[in-house]
């Protein structure tokens, strides 16, 4: 008898292949999409190459702090300190779980690696948290 799902098919077979295929990888480092489509056997535009890159990512961010972005029609890069705090700003200035999801990004960056521009940055951002929370809030529809 067929083995069910109830919450998809399981993603872990396909997030070894890309570990074995790539390791850990280096910050800064671009791999490209084609060579995550051979890895995979999967097409980029396949819903299951998003759902298992995205599930790859979620375990480099949560297993190596490695924070991984599309760089659109190239590949995923793994973010630098500097480039965190970019995004951690951005997703700030967005809704309610984003401005939580930034704020997560920005307290496991490691400051000590940072521009003195993008600490100042990364400081004031940190101290904004709660006022932004507060205010996102106050203008939310009730």
């Amino acid at each position: 008898m067929a083995k069910t799902f109830f919450r998809g098919v399981p993603t872990e077979v396909d997030i070894k292949r890309l570990d074995d295929a790539f390791g850990v990888p280096a910050e800064d480092a671009l791999i490209d999409y084609e060579s995550i489509e051979e890895a995979l056997q999967l097409s980029k535009e396949s819903s299951r190459f998003e759902t298992v890159t995205r599930a790859w990512r979620d375990k480099l961010e949560r297993e190596y702090n490695l924070l991984l972005v599309s760089v659109r029609g190239q590949g995923i890069k793994v973010a630098t300190p500097d480039a965190r705090v970019t995004i951690a700003s951005k997703k700030m200035k967005q809704g309610r779980r984003a401005i939580q999801r930034g704020a997560s990004i920005a307290v496991k960056t490691d400051a000590s690696r940072l521009s003195d521009g993008k600490a100042r940055e990364l400081r004031q951002f940190l101290i904004d948290v709660p006022m932004r929370l507060r205010l996102q809030e106050s203008l939310a529809m009730k």
